[in-house]
């Protein structure tokens, strides 16, 4: 077994493609590809961190400060031996109420009940939680990189309503730089989603609203099933991209994410998501080649690496014309382009249009095609959900913005 934390870590496979590896020699192109994660073998589960950021302003007296408070009993009754729980409760002011306990301190010193603490102070929130943060010991050095050996999670739950600090909604980028996935809640039947939305998608996370006990109870599970099955905690990927090739739009495919606009020759690096045990993370780019070679030479463009991981490169092969148009085509980049033209369709209103893509990729994923049948099914979520697709996300690795249509 592979541990987190130890000399090793789990199993990575990296393998990327290209729509055609055998292109026309002598031509510059321009096509799409793929770059798949996934988790090997067994690996050990790291101890999960997990962070509520609570609203306790004045609007959220009644259900949703009830709804606060079965929460913390909820999560403190699921922490295992090894996680442990931080509670940051903010009004007008913002207060460490439980910093990084485990269960057993938990029950010890007393589960926490909270009050009215006046109004809503997203600075203050944003502030006391990153200060508290920053202090944190939760990575180590392992083969050259910042290794997290703890899962690191914030849940901020609010009902959405600030009345200072609208301008701090920005700190939610912090948290991925920390190494923490940044999520929100919303609380109780009157909330107000816009920023709420905004935060999570800033910070690649995903927005949940429970309006009663039971969406509490199903929220929850969702965050702390994922949170307690994690095996590598925003991992970061590596790539070198050789002299004549540039790659532009790199996404991620589901959920929908840019995280990295271009990236000319040189080495670059990008942070995903968390990954769980036995999961799969699949990224889309573009790649441009200027220098082309000749017939029978072959190209090696980017090298992808990361650590627990062996090194794949995207290449070509230089062939003549005819062989170039017989070659073999590579399903899966097209397949990620079906995918983005679905949520352009969403992003834009164009529902009907996005069933139509939705029903293509579905008859796809029947046929084999994993990554169809996933495309397909966070599309169907979304449209059945009613919510908008979202607005831009700004890369937690790059400053530029890209005006591309995407979900958290």
């Amino acid at each position: 077994m592979l541990l987190v934390g130890g000399s090793n870590l789990p199993r990575i496979q990296i393998q990327s493609s290209l729509t055609k590896i055998h292109v026309e020699a002598g031509k510059p192109f321009t096509q799409n590809g793929t770059v798949q994660v996934s988790t090997r073998g067994e690996a050990q589960v790291l101890p999960s961190a997990l962070v509520l950021v609570m609203d306790c302003s004045g609007s959220m007296e009644g259900r949703p400060m009830q709804l606060l408070n079965n929460a913390i009993d909820s999560v403190a009754n699921r922490l295992r031996d090894r996680d442990t729980l931080s509670i940051v409760a903010f009004g007008s002011e913002a207060e460490v109420i439980v910093q990084e306990y485990s269960k057993d301190r938990l029950f010890k010193e007393g589960v926490p009940q909270l009050e009215d603490m006046g109004s809503t102070n997203y600075k203050a929130a944003f502030e006391a939680t990153l200060s508290m943060l920053q202090k944190s010991q939760t990575t180590r050095r392992l083969d050259g990189p910042s290794i997290h050996t703890v899962a690191k999670t914030v849940l901020f739950m609010s009902d959405g309503r600030p009345d200072y600090g609208r301008a701090y909604e920005k700190k939610a980028l912090e948290f991925p730089r920390l190494g923490y996935s940044f999520h929100t809640m919303g609380m109780g039947d009157n909330v107000s989603e816009k920023s709420l939305l905004s935060m999570a998608e800033m910070a690649g996370g995903l927005y949940r609203h429970a309006k009663n006990e039971s969406e509490l109870q199903e929220q929850l599970n969702g965050v702390l099933s994922f949170s307690q099955d994690l095996v590598y905690s925003v991992p970061e990927l590596e790539f070198d991209v050789f002299p004549g090739t540039s790659l532009s739009d790199i996404k991620l495919v589901v959920p929908a994410r840019m995280l990295q606009e271009n990236a000319s020759v040189g080495h670059h690096s990008i942070k995903l998501p968390d990954l769980a045990s036995d999961s799969i993370l699949e990224l889309s780019f573009e790649v441009s080649v200027s220098n082309p070679g000749d017939i029978g030479q072959q190209q090696d463009l980017v090298e992808w690496q990361m650590s627990g991981a062996n090194p794949d490169t995207t290449r070509v092969w230089w062939v003549s014309k005819q062989d170039a148009i017989t070659s073999q085509i590579d399903p899966r980049p097209s397949t990620v382009t079906l995918i983005y033209e679905a949520f352009d369709h969403l992003k834009d209103g164009r529902t009907r249009q996005a069933k139509e893509v939705t029903k293509k990729l579905e008859k796809m994923g029947a046929a084999g095609n994993t990554l169809a049948m996933s495309g397909a099914t966070a599309l169907t979520h979304t449209i059945k959900s009613g919510k908008s697709v979202g607005k831009l996300f700004e890369s937690v690795t790059t400053k530029t913005v890209k005006k591309d249509g995407s979900i958290g």
